[in-house]
């Protein structure tokens, strides 16, 4: 029966690899009246496919949201189907987007080891030869996209009510679920949070709140025209720095994770055989952190240099207002107390630095300098390893080192994957 809008889908058959067997699936959906098409032999459509890539996954240090995973592939379109429907004024109605899954058999179970979408901008279809080279990647550019602001007025896409408090969890899932389609979300985050009971006694402090007992102020976040995040994506940013942590999505799996830390219960074994080649490396050293609070206080480790590379240089929405006792802390970050209501979160303590609670500015100034401007702590080692089934979501444990990966690509012809991993 006809429908609006319908799909075509291109089933690709599988073919035998090194890795196993691999299959690759494309969906058009086209914003018009017509019936679904699902192409079981692409080839009677003079479609092939050629060859695939790597699948590749990593996260930026510095901007502490995922590298989406990308994965790329060519196909032989020798009657210009695929050309057509990408390039052609008469398919305006077809979404260029296309939906691309990639999957593995290694062990007798497929596995999905791509999910995304075609980036259109990444499209080279030569003129006078039939052969389409198109990369694909997660809707990332949705969050990014997804504005927050029209000028001076808020456009509140999530509903909330801006009187309201909302636990932090809720809102890194409703983010998500607003952009992609039902997505697995992984969250971990481990530091303790301090909030206060009396703004004028510092020393009436509530310890050991967990993460996911901390809640955001909507009129904050969401309504506050003095401090606007225009974008999902600027929002998520800004809450993956504040709580060292790194955020994005691989697959339909949105990450919101800590960084600089294992997770116990996710610590796989690396056995020493799987191990073909490596090397020790250095990530870039940050010679300058500079963390800058709402009342423009600076928190400073190292010395100041020009080089945005070598530096850390952010804002945070946290504050302490030293003038006025009875609003010593500023805060968005709220924790519902059973005898006094709401308070401020104000500070953190974790054992990685091993000190009191300290105001979140000055504490990420210490942790950064830490972990990005010591060379102790910034040590690397890229593994070259058998087999391709490694995750992100992992922590690793190898000859009494635990490490956390933090960009994997792998090769599935080759059956090996590269992987480098930070010291933990």
């Amino acid at each position: 029966m006809a429908s609006s809008p319908y799909y075509i889908t291109f089933n690709f058959p599988e073919r035998y690899i090194r890795s196993g067997k691999e299959r690759l699936t494309i969906q058009f959906k086209v914003n018009y009246l017509g019936d679904d098409l699902n192409i079981t032999d692409p080839s009677a459509y003079g479609v092939r496919l050629l060859s695939t890539g790597t699948v590749d996954e990593s996260y930026e240090l510095d901007e502490f949201t995922l590298v989406s995973g990308e994965f790329s592939f060519t196909l032989y379109d020798y009657q210009g189907l695929i050309r057509n429907y990408l390039f052609s004024d008469e398919w305006w109605v077809l979404e260029k987007t296309g939906r691309v899954t990639y999957e593995i058999n290694a062990d007798g179970t497929w596995r999905t080891e791509f999910d995304g979408y075609i980036q259109p901008e990444s499209v080279l279809a030569n003129i006078r030869n039939p052969i389409i080279e198109i990369t694909a990647g997660p809707r990332t550019d949705i969050l990014n996209n997804t504005a927050l602001w029209d000028g001076e007025t808020p456009l509140n896409p999530l509903g909330y009510m801006e009187e309201l408090y909302y636990p932090i969890n809720d809102v890194i899932t409703d983010i998500y679920n607003y952009v992609l389609t039902s997505p697995e979300l992984k969250i971990y985050q481990e530091w303790a949070f301090h909030a206060v009971r009396n703004p004028e006694d510092p020393a009436t402090i509530v310890s050991d709140i967990s993460f996911d007992q901390i809640h955001l102020s909507a009129e904050d976040y969401f309504f506050n025209p003095n401090y606007k995040f225009m974008s999902f994506g600027e929002l998520l940013k800004s809450l993956a720095f504040e709580l060292g942590c790194f955020t994005g999505v691989i697959n339909n799996k949105a990450y919101f994770r800590q960084l600089f830390a294992t997770q116990e219960n996710l610590i796989l074994p690396l056995d020493n055989h799987l191990v073909i080649d490596g090397d020790y490396l250095y990530q870039d050293i940050a010679a300058f952190v500079k963390i800058t609070d709402r009342f423009q206080l600076n928190y400073l480790n190292g010395n100041y240099t020009p080089i945005s590379s070598q530096k850390i240089d952010k804002s945070i929405c946290w504050y302490i207002n030293d003038v006025s006792p009875t609003q010593l802390y500023g805060t968005w970050y709220y924790y519902k107390d059973g005898t006094t209501g709401w308070l401020p979160v104000y500070g953190v303590n974790t054992p990685v630095l091993n000190t009191n609670p300290r105001y979140l500015a000055s504490y990420l100034s210490d942790y950064y300098w830490k972990y990005r401007g010591d060379y102790k702590n910034s040590k690397v080692i890229e593994l070259q390893l058998a087999g391709t089934d490694y995750k992100m979501e992992y922590d690793y444990l190898w000859k009494g080192f635990k490490l956390h990966p933090y960009s994997i690509q792998k090769n599935f012809k080759a059956n090996k994957t590269t992987v480098k991993m930070l010291f933990i």
